[in-house]
């Protein structure tokens, strides 16, 4: 009498895989636990407190790690972009720097082994390029990491992956200090889009804009109606005050009041966005602007600090960026940096 289970235990034998399970489930079953065979149950975080150098491979340049889908044509001049797409190699050698990174890559949770994380996956994960890290114990190799999916996730040479709760700034951490302005202006002018898409400042959804006077309190309460449903059921805000907050702020010069000590709490409030204690806008609004209006013609630009701003050029400010000039949104959801008097004055005011 044939045992029982036998095609369950030893599918090959029986030749009638497919009366108990696909051929192909069989296959990947026989694939996880091969890989899982003889490891390490809950294996920690690689060790990197002994590194001396990182080498930081962007893949296929910084070009792209700045500037992933973002339309850059009008935020980058030809010389700066043939410089960005040059390099795709940068090396971590300061001390503090990497103590930061080892000490970030060893707060991650084992979260099982990847098939392979090649750059084609790589690319389709959402946040930034493939980005390869190699680090060296003086001229001793011992670890090669690929970050990916917005750094919530990182793999070692051995395929294990370990995940993160939040993303990190490690990235602030292994980018090149002296290029860190360019990811400063992209992070800017994805604010700028923000605040038009889907907004009361959008002339596709509306028929004419709020009043300049409440412009950003206008942005702030529609922003506040964007619910989703969560995984439980439960509906919630697709923003919080804090996240609203901070797509009203230049990265650029949020970024450099953190780093001189200064304390930025734009983003506790709580606050009513009808009063709007706390919040802060880098952005003003040309009031001659219509939903009708030439799509090239300025809508929002950078601005001195203030709330609910609009005017002209006499409002724009060239002093946000490190490399002198300010971005501004047109009409039609496009962004474009403006580097001197000249640009500024070519553009479409009225």
């Amino acid at each position: 009498m044939r045992p029982r289970g036998r095609h369950f235990l030893a599918p090959s034998m029986s030749g009638k895989v497919n009366d108990v399970l696909p051929r192909a489930v069989w296959f990947v079953l026989v694939a996880i636990l091969s890989a899982c065979f003889g490891c390490e149950p809950n294996p920690s975080a690689p060790d990197l407190s002994d590194c001396t150098r990182i080498e930081i491979r962007w893949d296929p340049s910084l070009f792209a790690y700045f500037f992933r889908g973002i339309d850059a044509k009008r935020l980058v001049s030809p010389a700066e972009r043939d410089y960005l797409e040059s390099t795709n190699v940068s090396i971590l050698d300061d001390p503090g720097r990497i103590h930061v990174f080892a000490e970030k890559v060893s707060e991650g949770r084992f979260n099982g082994r990847a098939g392979g994380l090649t750059r084609k996956v790589a690319w389709s994960l959402p946040g930034p390029p493939f980005v390869r890290i190699v680090c060296y114990r003086d001229e001793e190799r011992v670890a090669s990491l690929t970050l990916s999916g917005m750094g919530m996730e990182m793999v070692t040479e051995d395929r294990r992956r370990f995940a993160y709760r939040a993303v990190w700034d490690y990235w602030e951490v292994i980018e090149p200090p002296e290029n860190r302005g360019f990811k400063l202006r992209a992070s800017c002018a994805d604010n700028l889009q923000t605040l038009w898409y889907g907004s009361p400042l959008d002339r596709r959804e509306v028929s004419s804009y709020p009043r300049p006077d409440d412009w950003c309190d206008a942005v702030v309460r529609s922003f506040r109606r964007h619910h989703v449903i969560d995984k439980n059921g439960v509906k919630r805000r697709y923003r919080s005050d804090r996240q609203i907050a901070g797509l009203f702020l230049c990265p650029s010069v949020r970024d450099t009041a953190r780093e001189a000590g200064v304390r930025d709490d734009v983003g506790q409030s709580n606050a009513s966005a009808y009063e709007a204690p706390g919040f802060v806008s880098h952005y003003a609004m040309n009031p001659d602007c219509r939903p009708s209006s030439e799509g090239d013609m300025v809508l929002l630009f950078e601005a001195e600090a203030g709330w609910n701003q609009h005017g002209g050029p006499e409002l724009f400010t060239f002093g946000n960026h490190d490399r002198k000039g300010g971005l501004v949104l047109l009409n039609d959801g496009t962004v474009r940096f403006i580097r001197t008097e000249e640009e500024l004055k070519q553009l479409r005011w009225k």
